[in-house]
């Protein structure tokens, strides 16, 4: 895609600009006619996705997929159905090859699973910061209200009854405080504890993202400055909540209930999650997929260079 972005330059020209409007205003007419067929993919998916999928043009993406040539054909497909964070991850045919080690079979999942839930309601509670719990409990909400977490729920047995009357395994959700950039205040981030939870031990991956570090972006700054002869302009483009963008397996729902505090209420609040988690094992390769493909589009259909490093591009 970098060799193809370069060749649209020599091709165009000058007239790059004018080229890039046209792949535009054709893309916006395209994503016009597909809208109905959009309709149908959202409304046949599973009801626990559709407030995220709803926001996603999948028709548009499969046809665009197919134009450009990406070679990761079931991308778009793994989002409508939702991409398991329990066994092997999804495979990657463009990122880095690296298969990790076999996951703990499954038949294993249920072994002590009413005193691992026990263990995990026992570690929540109110914690020594007020304020960084009621900047946690906002982000929880938000994950509720756009449809990552399915809830809230303050009823451990109306969660096994949704489940089919199976005890769930959970997760423990907790906050951390961080600042970033120039920001000026610190802000909460949630985490989701897969690793104590045990999800993470029945992950495994046959792929991996490597994050674009300052050698790769040289090199691209080092084509372009050479290609171009002239000084450079860049952006950057960054997914807010970038994992709660995409979908996780509903039929995996009973291994990802998340437990945290709600400090409105003083007890604990249960969501089931379907969207990528951010603690899971396989999420980071999970969600990696989706930017490598911006990237290729970017070069394929606009002529622009572009990496990414996770969530940002």
């Amino acid at each position: 895609h970098l060799a193809h972005a370069i060749h649209l330059h020599r091709v165009h020209g000058p007239a790059i600009v004018q080229y890039r409007e046209k792949v535009c205003a054709i893309c916006e007419k395209l994503a016009i006619v597909l809208e109905e067929r959009n309709a149908v993919i959202v409304s046949k998916s599973h009801e626990w996705l559709r407030p995220i999928l709803a926001k996603r043009h999948i028709a548009f993406m499969l046809e665009f997929n197919y134009v450009i040539g990406y070679a990761d054909h079931d991308l778009f497909c793994d989002l409508a159905f939702g991409l398991p964070m329990l066994g092997w991850a999804r495979h990657s045919p463009v990122l880095t090859q690296r298969i990790s080690p076999d996951p703990v079979p499954l038949d294993r999942h249920d072994d002590n699973l009413q005193q691992h839930n026990e263990n995990i309601i026992h570690c929540l509670g109110p914690s020594k910061s007020p304020q960084q719990e009621a900047m946690a409990w906002d982000k929880c909400l938000i994950d509720f209200s756009n449809g990552g977490l399915v809830g809230p729920f303050y009823s451990f047995i109306a969660v096994c009854n949704l489940l089919g009357g199976f005890l769930p395994r959970l997760i423990r959700r907790f906050s951390i405080l961080e600042q970033h950039g120039g920001a000026e205040s610190a802000s909460a981030r949630v985490i989701d504890d897969c690793l104590m939870g045990g999800q993470n031990a029945f992950t495994a991956t046959s792929a991996c993202h490597r994050p674009c570090d300052l050698d790769m972006w040289c090199l691209l700054l080092r084509i372009a400055a050479e290609f171009f002869g002239d000084s450079l302009v860049g952006s950057t483009s960054d997914f807010k909540a970038a994992y709660r963008q995409i979908t996780a397996a509903p039929e995996q729902a009973r291994s990802f209930v998340v437990a945290m505090w709600d400090p409105v209420k003083g007890c604990i609040a249960y969501g089931i999650a379907v969207s990528q988690l951010y603690g899971s094992g396989s999420a980071p390769l999970t969600f990696s997929r989706f930017p490598a493909w911006c990237v290729y589009a970017l070069g394929m259909a606009f002529g622009l260079l572009a990496d990414h490093c996770v969530d940002d591009i």
